[in-house]
């Protein structure tokens, strides 16, 4: 995600914190998934840029 957004890794975990982020948890350490049609209309709708 980091890389598709042009982010730091850090800034991209501070993203994936917000509440309402659509991170799937399939239980463990490191097992967070994020599907990345449901992130980016997320993303568009939360801070109105347009990414893609």
């Amino acid at each position: 995600m980091a890389k598709r957004l042009k982010v730091a890794k850090g800034q991209a975990y501070d993203i994936v914190a917000i509440h309402g982020c659509p991170v799937y948890d399939l239980g463990g350490e490191r097992q967070k998934r994020i599907i990345w049609g449901d992130f980016l209309d997320w993303f568009r709708n939360n801070f109105k840029a347009s990414v893609g």
